[in-house]
């Protein structure tokens, strides 16, 4: 038996944090369903891919002792049609689940719950919590949008989390065109927790961990060998009850030396204000010419000019910034779109800047000065630039 009268905007709520873990072109029907149980915080929603695991939880008046499967985009379906509170009956002889919404009833063919596969939410060889805010979470793994898309690149198609000492963690990722990493400082000491070698987060995984870290709180995150866990944890790094939990599989592979491409130093530095940059990096990608977006970016004295090749076919763009440049002028060629990416990365600061070597060296891109040495900048992107010629 199972029966529950919720909100529906609960549930909306539930359905929407397990919707990572769901996925819609499945060749195994179950994966694209959510275990519905009650438990003692309410009504218990869980999804699952195989390669992640969530669980969420919704408050509701419910009994039974039945643990029901239900296709999850029909059920969001019914939810997004209806306000106010829902009324759900399991019917097992049938297998069906009827939601009822006022004078409306809808009637949802349930899957058998003995095929949903089992989930260890304990990753094996896990110590304990690694917990920060959830802010610095969210910033931490914001760098996913920089890791490789493609999942045959293995090692650069994930997040990769390493120690800063003994008070917090590195998130970087890379594509092999650009790099970008972000320190997150944890709220309690990891000098005693050991990191496994293999910690790269999938990158779909690193997203749902901004969207359940940007509600704030604190978040624990535990890496085991193959494995890692996430959840709300209080204080002392001790899950929260009844706020769910999170489970996926690392990535196979290893992630690049990053430390080796970047120099020690740099031979130019230009300070330029972060709106006018955005500015003319928008203006530039809106008329670059070609898939990559290239754009010629000229650093002088007092200015940096950004130009877009003029051919026949297609007009062409020059836009100025001023800027401090200090050391000898410079052009070079850059994707334009990888400009703009990194500054909304970097949260669009008031001032950037910008380090260059010679012509096609890394450039790195911070808010604010930069360290003195590289790899002590607590955040900073680094961009490959383009030959143009």
């Amino acid at each position: 038996m199972f029966s529950a009268q919720i909100n529906v905007s609960a549930l909306k709520t539930a359905l929407n944090t397990v919707r990572a873990a769901i996925s819609p072109r499945a060749a195994n029907e179950i994966n694209k369903c959510v275990r519905l149980e009650v438990g003692a915080a309410g009504l218990v929603i869980t999804a699952t891919s195989g390669l992640i695991a969530i669980e969420a939880h919704a408050e509701c008046e419910a009994m039974g002792d039945e643990a029901i499967v239900v296709p999850h985009d029909k059920l969001a379906m019914v939810c997004g049609l209806y306000d106010g509170v829902l009324h759900l009956n399991f019917n097992a002889n049938r297998r069906r689940l009827v939601v009822k919404a006022g004078k409306s009833e809808h009637t949802l063919a349930c899957l058998d719950a003995a095929d949903w596969p089992p989930i260890a939410w304990e990753p094996e060889g896990a110590g304990l919590a690694l917990v920060a805010d959830g802010a610095a979470w969210a910033r931490g793994f914001a760098v996913a949008g920089h890791a490789s898309q493609d999942e045959n690149r293995y090692g650069l198609n994930g997040v990769n989390v390493e120690r800063i000492g003994d008070e917090g963690l590195r998130c970087v990722a890379t594509d092999g065109s650009r790099l970008a990493w972000a320190d997150v400082e944890c709220s309690l000491p990891i000098g005693a927790i050991t990191i496994p070698g293999k910690q790269l987060v999938p990158v779909e995984v690193s997203r749902a961990l901004v969207r359940s870290a940007a509600g704030g709180g604190s978040w624990g995150l535990r890496l085991g060998q193959r494995s890692g866990a996430w959840a709300q944890v209080d204080a002392d790094g001790q899950p929260v009850k009844g706020a769910g939990r999170m489970w996926f599989r690392l990535v196979e592979g290893e992630f690049p030396q990053y430390q080796m491409v970047l120099p020690a130093s740099y031979k130019r530095t230009v300070k330029v204000d972060g709106a006018a940059l955005s500015r003319a990096l928008k203006a530039v990608c809106l008329t670059a010419n070609d898939k990559n977006n290239s754009v010629r970016a000229t650093f002088e004295d007092s200015r940096v000019l950004f130009a877009t090749q003029d051919t026949k076919d297609t007009s062409g763009v020059k836009v100025e910034v001023d800027a401090d440049l200090v050391g000898s002028a410079l052009y070079t060629g850059f994707n334009a779109s990888f400009l703009a990416e990194a500054l909304a990365l970097l949260g669009s600061p008031a001032q950037v800047v910008v380090s260059l070597g010679d012509i096609l060296d890394p450039v790195l891109l911070t808010a604010g000065a930069p360290a003195a040495k590289t790899v002590e900048t607590a955040e900073a992107i680094v961009v490959m630039p383009m030959r143009l010629d």
